[in-house]
């Protein structure tokens, strides 16, 4: 099997599987019980919290665990709303975002916050000088991603920190970071706000964190219990907290072969006719987007996986539609209905990426259009 799929979701390895099993069976006890297990529990919880923290450089006091990064970016942008209803400011954001930025930024305009957004490049990321326009003192939120879970283009997040703090210093800074996390540089200091995500690590699903610098500058819209200091209610899920803290210290071990496979892949797939890479130059080399010419999308997705070859033929978030952000590329049709995506991650190997060259060179000649 190879699987390129690692954008979607990713393996949890055997250790984190292994932390996880005997916190269920050992540490099951309520985290937020006043009993002595009950405290054992949130020792293990706040341990987990301190480990995740000190990776990032950041206070644990400042880190929030979530479900996942599209309840992160929904408490970020809905709170934002939430907390200015009667100042009712504007939040600034790009196109190109996750569903759960675009989604989340639908229910911010029913509470009355105006949305804009700011415009791309050609490549796909944000226009600095746009955003400098659009930034005014009612300028709540800007949220823009770390890395396109699409394309992997990089945005120019320290510059437009940069931008956005010297406009208005009461603007604050989400960062959409979960195709980036622990795989490229993420400014912490720079920003006010970002959300990760433990299933695109090699942890398990259903865990994440939100980064807030200042937890007053939202008013929830997950209440509850009072847990994670009243950010986020609900009972700690000690066991995936777990196994997000280990895949989060395994990542550090973790060799890099994705380079060298980005880099042989985009040097062969050029020489196959009508295949182009839709990714740029410097995207990051966890994923690569392209468009198979003679193949729509499902049909070389569905080829590959009779192979058992495991890609995507878009965002896992998108169930089938048009890529939204292929679309905002204003790439011609053909490209947008026959485009792939790549995602790799550390345990893929170049030996994986060679037999990929000439599976694929085979469906083409079976399947491609004469």
């Amino acid at each position: 099997m190879i699987y390129f799929d690692n954008a979607s979701t990713t393996k949890p390895t055997k250790d984190v599987i292994d932390i996880m099993a005997q916190a269920n069976y050992t540490n099951f006890a309520n985290a937020s019980s006043l009993h002595k297990i009950g405290n054992d529990s949130k020792n293990l919880l706040e341990a987990s919290r301190k480990q995740i923290a000190d990776f990032l450089s950041i206070k644990s006091d400042d880190l929030y665990f979530t479900s996942g990064g599209t309840e992160s970016n929904n408490i970020m942008l809905i709170g934002s709303a939430l907390k200015n209803l009667k100042s009712r400011g504007n939040i600034i954001t790009d196109r190109l975002e996750h569903p759960s930025v675009i989604e989340a930024c639908k229910i911010a305009e029913l509470l009355g916050t105006e949305i804009r957004f700011v415009k791309s490049d050609k490549d796909g990321k944000i226009d600095l000088a746009n955003l400098q326009e659009l930034i005014d003192e009612k300028t709540l939120l800007c949220s823009f991603m770390l890395v396109n879970n699409e394309t992997g283009v990089v945005n120019p997040i320290e510059q437009a920190a940069e931008i956005i703090h010297s406009k208005n210093q009461k603007t604050l800074l989400h960062c959409d970071a979960v195709q980036g996390f622990t795989k490229i540089n993420l400014p912490t200091k720079d920003i006010d706000a970002f959300s990760v995500s433990s299933h695109k690590i090699h942890g398990p699903k259903g865990i994440g964190a939100l980064y807030l610098k200042n937890k007053n500058a939202v008013r929830t819209p997950v209440t509850g219990g009072g847990q994670e200091k009243n950010l986020r209610g609900g009972t700690e899920a000690l066991p995936i907290i777990m196994g997000f803290a280990k895949a989060v210290s395994a990542s550090v071990k973790q060799k890099k072969n994705v380079y060298e496979i980005n880099k042989y892949l985009r040097k062969e797939l050029t020489k196959i006719k009508d295949v182009v890479i839709n990714s740029p130059d410097d995207a990051s080399d966890y994923i690569l987007n392209i468009s198979i010419l003679p193949l729509p999308s499902e049909v070389a997705r569905n080829a590959l996986s009779m192979e058992e070859i495991y890609v995507s033929s878009g965002s896992a978030c998108t169930k089938g539609h048009e890529s939204h952000v292929l679309v905002g590329l204003n790439l011609p049709k053909d490209r947008r209905q026959s485009a792939i995506r790549l995602s790799f991650s550390d345990y893929n190997t170049l030996d994986e990426a060679k037999v990929f060259v000439e599976k694929l060179k085979e469906i083409i000649t079976k399947y491609g259009v004469k």
